[in-house]
């Protein structure tokens, strides 16, 4: 049942195989030393504590809410992209082939990837989007890369960055558990065990979340969140900003705050 979630592959990485049985086996019991969130809004509670996935005694690791949730994470994924591409794309062609309003499109979690699949394919919009702000995005970290390692290819959404007038803003944050300590997990392939540290820094495998770790490979500029008043020194012609929200955002979850608002609001002066 897992093996039909996840034999698509990860198309920002371009890559298409799938994992074996065995892999499925090795990506579970890693997911099983991880730690455990408590955070409700990480599991899509509403209103009160969160359902953990584990069971005390022998067999917490065959307990399978767990697995199914680590892997509903490229089912979703998925989907998102479906909807961007085949949906939210012939709507923002509209606006904008009927108007010549300034467009700022924004983005949470999978409506990152919705919003980055409606711009990024196919052919070019009639004329570039103004800015795009992406708020703990469920993406690759390399979805924007030059080259990506592995399928020596652009990143999938490369050619976002030659569609956008302004600013790319994009969030990342040590505090977003899920997109900093499981995203990776449900994409890993067995080549991927053994490497730790592919970039240099504190990125725990090549399938890292955008959100948890921030973009790597596309010439990006890194800057802090800034507060209220404070100004960014954004740059235009579909330029990279990696925001560290480490201080900003506490939570996936937690993204309607003073601080994305005035990041939002700031690419609305560009």
């Amino acid at each position: 049942m897992l093996l039909g979630i996840a034999a698509s592959g990860n198309d920002e990485m371009g890559i298409a195989k799938g994992p074996s049985a065995a892999e499925v086996l090795r990506i579970a019991r890693a997911a099983e030393q991880e730690e455990e969130s408590t955070d409700p809004a990480d599991y899509g509670t509403v209103g009160g504590t969160a359902s953990q996935p584990k069971t005390a005694g022998l067999f917490d690791f065959l307990d399978p809410r767990h697995i199914l949730r680590l892997f509903t994470v490229q089912q979703m994924k998925d989907r998102a992209g479906k909807v961007g591409a085949n949906g939210v794309r012939a709507l923002l062609y509209d606006l904008l082939s009927k108007s010549t309003a300034k467009l700022h499109l924004i983005g949470h979690s999978y409506g990152a990837k919705v919003v980055l699949s409606a711009v990024g394919f196919g052919g070019p919009p009639p004329r570039p989007v103004q800015s795009i702000l992406l708020l703990q995005p469920a993406v690759s970290h390399l979805c924007f890369a030059d080259n990506v390692p592995v399928s020596n290819k652009p990143g999938g959404y490369h050619a976002v960055r030659q569609r956008v007038a302004a600013s790319i803003m994009s969030t990342f944050s040590a505090h977003d558990f899920p997109l900093r300590k499981t995203f990776h997990l449900a994409l890993r392939r067995e080549d991927d065990l053994g490497e730790a540290r592919i970039a240099g820094d504190d990125v725990p495998s090549k399938y890292a979340a955008l959100g948890g770790y921030g973009p790597k490979g596309a010439g990006e500029v890194k800057i802090k969140a800034l507060d209220v008043n404070q100004q960014y020194a954004l740059q235009a012609n579909g330029k990279i900003h990696a925001i560290e929200s480490h201080h900003a955002i506490e939570g996936h979850g937690d993204i309607s705050n003073r601080w994305t608002w005035w990041a939002l609001y700031s690419q609305t002066l560009q």
